[in-house]
């Protein structure tokens, strides 16, 4: 694709548009339409989750729920 050569990291994150950052797949971004297109050019670079914290006390849960979301997009698109 156009952009393929030049990609070669992305941040993650959800948001609802407007407003601020949510958890993953609670807002506005179109996941599926992102991993499509980084599956048409290939992208084989680095994902940074740049994601909504959650509640204190519950960051390690948080944390391996929005990995989960990002792994089964990437089972799915980029293997």
């Amino acid at each position: 694709g156009l952009l393929g050569g030049y990609l070669s990291n992305f941040h993650l994150k959800d948001r609802v548009y407007g407003n601020g950052t949510v958890p993953l797949g609670t807002g506005d971004a179109n996941f599926e339409e992102v991993f499509l297109g980084l599956k048409k050019n290939d992208y084989r670079g680095s994902i940074t989750l740049q994601v909504a914290r959650g509640e204190d006390g519950r960051e390690e849960e948080t944390t391996i729920e929005h990995i989960s979301f990002l792994n089964n997009y990437v089972e799915k698109y980029l293997q």
